[in-house]
C-alpha cells in the first residue's frame, strides 16, 4: 500500500488501479483532487465535502448543474450564467424570485405567473406598465397612481369610465368625446353645467330642468329665445327686454295682455286689434282718449 492507497475516497475502485497516481474516477493522489474538485463553482464549500458528487448547494459533479440550474425559469438565459445564483434577467436562485417578481403591483396575483414577463391583469414587467396605465386618458395624472384601477380623477380602469362619463345627461353624445371633462354641447363636468345652465334667464327654475335644451317657461337654449319672445306683437322692443315676462311698453306675456289691452272702454271692440296703441274707434292708450274726448266741449 502507498499514501495513496489510503487516502483515496472510493477505495474500491483504487484497487483496481492501486498504487497508481490516479484513479479512474480522475483522483490525483499527488493533488489530493479530483476533477470535480477543480470544476465545482464555489470552491471553498467544496472543500468542507471533499471528493464528494454532490455539494452543499446542491451542486452535482456528473452532471456539472446545481439546483439553482435546473430551477431557473428561462433554462437557455441561465445556461450562460452556470451554477451563478443570478442569472442575467434578475432571477435569484435563493428566493426563487426575479426582479418582474418583487416590482409587480399585486403581489398575490403575480406569483400566480411567477417568473413571466407579464401577469394576469395585464401588467408588463419589461416596460413596467399595465394595460390600464397605457389607456387612461390623462397620462401625467395617472403616472401618479401607477398600477391603479382608479384614478384621482375618478377614471376606473375596469370600466373604462370616468365620474364625467356616467354623470352627463346625454350618455350617446358624450360617448363620442369620452373621458373629456366637455362634451359637445358644451357640458362641463366640473361643474356638472351646460352653456344653457349658464345663460339662462331664470336660473332657479332651470336648475329644475338642468341640461335640458328646453325649460318649463318656454325657453330654448339653442335659439336663446322663449315662447314670450316670439309672441310679442313688438319684437324690436322686446329684444330689449328679452325673456323677461314683461315689455316695456306694459306687455305680459303670461296673460297675452298688455296694459293698454285691460283698461280700453270698450274691451270687445279693443280686443279685435289687441296689443295696438290705437283703437278702431280712435281710442289711444298712451293718452288714455279717444277722438271723442279730444273733440268735445
Amino acid at each position: 500500500m502507498t499514501l495513496c492507497d489510503l487516502r483515496h475516497p472510493n477505495l474500491m475502485e483504487w484497487k483496481l488501479n492501486l498504487h497508481a497516481n490516479k484513479a479512474a474516477d480522475g483522483y490525483d493522489c499527488v493533488t489530493n483532487m479530483t476533477v470535480c474538485d477543480l470544476r465545482h463553482p464555489n470552491l471553498m464549500e467544496w472543500k468542507l465535502n471533499l471528493h464528494a458528487n454532490k455539494a452543499a448547494d446542491g451542486y452535482d459533479c456528473v452532471t456539472n448543474m446545481t439546483v439553482c440550474d435546473l430551477r431557473h425559469p428561462n433554462l437557455m438565459e441561465w445556461k450562460f450564467n452556470l451554477h451563478a445564483n443570478k442569472a442575467a434577467d434578475g432571477y435569484d436562485c435563493v428566493t426563487n424570485m426575479t426582479v418582474c417578481d418583487l416590482r409587480h403591483p399585486n403581489l398575490m396575483e403575480w406569483k400566480l405567473n411567477l417568473h413571466a414577463n407579464k401577469a394576469a391583469d395585464g401588467y408588463d414587467c419589461v416596460t413596467n406598465m399595465t394595460v390600464c396605465d397605457l389607456r387612461h386618458p390623462n397620462l401625467m395624472e395617472w403616472k401618479l397612481n401607477l398600477h391603479a384601477n382608479k384614478a384621482a380623477d375618478g377614471y376606473d380602469c375596469v370600466t373604462n369610465m370616468t365620474v364625467c362619463d356616467l354623470r352627463h345627461p346625454n350618455l350617446m353624445e358624450w360617448k363620442l368625446n369620452l373621458h373629456t371633462n366637455k362634451a359637445a354641447d358644451g357640458y362641463d363636468c366640473v361643474t356638472n353645467m351646460t352653456v344653457c345652465d349658464l345663460r339662462h334667464p331664470n336660473l332657479m327654475e332651470w336648475k329644475l330642468n338642468l341640461h335640458a335644451n328646453k325649460a318649463a317657461d318656454g325657453y330654448d337654449c339653442v335659439t336663446n329665445m322663449t315662447v314670450c319672445d316670439l309672441r310679442h306683437p313688438n319684437l324690436m322692443e322686446w329684444k330689449l327686454n328679452l325673456h323677461a315676462n314683461k315689455a316695456a311698453d306694459g306687455y305680459d306675456c303670461v296673460t297675452n295682455m298688455t296694459v293698454c289691452d285691460l283698461r280700453h272702454p270698450n274691451l270687445m271692440e279693443w280686443k279685435l286689434n289687441l296689443h295696438t296703441n290705437n283703437a278702431a274707434d280712435g281710442y289711444d292708450c298712451v293718452t288714455n282718449m279717444t277722438v271723442c274726448d279730444l273733440r268735445i266741449r
